[in-house]
Formats: C-alpha cells, sequence, structure tokens
C-alpha cells in the first residue's frame, strides 16, 4: 500500500491519540502524489477530517499550499451544507404541528 493511502486511512480516525498523530506526521514525509492524495481525499468525502487535524501535526507545514487550501474549502463547504441543512430543518420542526 501506498504512503498516501496509508495516510488517507490514517486521517478517518476522529480522535487520533499521539501515536496515530505520530504515523501521520511520519506518512506526510512519504507522499510522493499530492495530487492523488487530495483528490482521493475529498471524493471520499474526508477533506474536513484532515483539515481538523493539520494543527495537530508537527509535519503539517511539509503540506503544498494548494493542498492546504483544497482542504480548507472541502472543510468550509461542508460546514456550509451542514449548516443550511440544520436550519432548514429547524425551521421544518419549528413549523409542524404535534
Amino acid at each position: 500500500m501506498q504512503a498516501e493511502d496509508r495516510l488517507i486511512l490514517s486521517c478517518v480516525k476522529l480522535h487520533p491519540d499521539n501515536q496515530e498523530l505520530g504515523q501521520i506526521n511520519d506518512l506526510i514525509l512519504q507522499v510522493k502524489d499530492w495530487d492523488y492524495l487530495i483528490s482521493t481525499i475529498i471524493d471520499r468525502g474526508i477533506g474536513p477530517l484532515m483539515y481538523k487535524k493539520l494543527p495537530l501535526l508537527s509535519n503539517s507545514h511539509l503540506i503544498p499550499d494548494t493542498v492546504r487550501t483544497k482542504l480548507q474549502q472541502s472543510y468550509y463547504i461542508t460546514l456550509s451544507r451542514c449548516t443550511i441543512e440544520w436550519s432548514q430543518g429547524s425551521t421544518k420542526i419549528n413549523n409542524s404541528s404535534f
């Protein structure tokens, strides 16, 4: 399995411990195909999970700016969608009669 695929799998966990964060840091050093990595992460919908881990990673500065920007966009798009859906759901609940 390539380092990119191992990094993708490592980023799925919601609350990684220090050892798992260390593994992610090590895998960042091994990534050779950042285009493959970011397209796969976004296609699988885990961009926001990786984006939220960036402040926890000592090697996050090695991630290219274009990849960081795409992760950030993925995070904010997901946040926007969730906010809109929550707002619409809240309105439906408030307007329904029991």
